[in-house]
């Protein structure tokens, strides 16, 4: 019984891998999100670059203006910019500081949002975070999280 049950199956499933079209196996998805490591920070100027504004880089000129020819060349070699769009955050702050993200569904499609969690240590670090985003995905900077509790000691006795 087994063996003829199963040969009609493996053709029917040979006859549907067959019909599915072409160009719907072949296509690449391109993610909603993704976070491009290794990016280095370059010496900024005082002015302009806060954690609630990126930088948006569509282009590869911008890309290289914001973080020079070879950084950029690298980049460029892992993202299509024709599919995507690049968010850049770059700060200084503690280095306890976090930068996370979710993904939400809405009614117009895939929402992107980002979170700021500041740090606790008093230390002046640079950060650098890079995202390439699918175009057409809507994404903004939510409120600031509220730094995490540090345990109470109990006194000495």
């Amino acid at each position: 019984m087994y063996k003829t049950v199963a040969v009609p199956l493996a053709m029917l499933l040979v006859s549907l891998a067959r019909a599915a079209p072409e160009d719907t196996r072949d296509a690449p998805v391109v993610p909603v999100i993704e976070q491009i490591p290794g990016v280095r920070m370059t010496p900024l100027p005082r002015q302009g670059f806060r954690r609630a504004r990126p930088q948006t880089l569509e282009d590869a000129e911008a890309l290289a203006a914001a973080l020079g020819e070879a950084a950029a060349k690298r980049i460029l070699a892992q993202v299509d910019l024709q599919q995507r769009v690049l968010i850049l955050f770059r700060w200084s702050g503690s280095g306890g500081d976090r930068l996370s993200y979710r993904v939400e569904q809405t009614k117009e499609g895939p929402k992107v949002v980002f979170r700021y969690r500041p740090g606790r240590t008093k230390d002046l670090r640079p950060h650098a975070h890079l995202f390439a985003i699918r175009r057409g995905v809507a994404w903004e900077v939510g409120p600031k999280d509220s730094p995490p509790r540090l345990p109470r000691r109990k006194p000495a006795p």
